[in-house]
């Protein structure tokens, strides 16, 4: 698979997961743009292009869990 597919489709998994946390796909696109404070100023995107998809999506379980972050 070329890193461009895998980003690709880690991409997806991971608005699926926003979209359970924000209930909106606008909002779940824009927040995987958006530089976020548990990651370092790093928006979730540039994360999933490290490799750290599974990082975001234990971010985002820990958030519909009731974590603030």
């Amino acid at each position: 698979m070329t890193s461009s597919r895998v980003t690709s489709l880690d991409t997806k998994r991971v608005l699926a997961a926003a979209d359970l946390v924000t209930g909106d796909r606008k909002e779940s696109v824009a927040w995987l743009k958006s530089p976020v404070g548990a990651f370092g100023g790093q928006s979730p995107e540039a994360l999933i292009t490290l490799g750290r998809t599974n990082d975001v999506i234990r971010y985002l379980e820990s958030l519909s869990n009731g974590y603030i972050g």
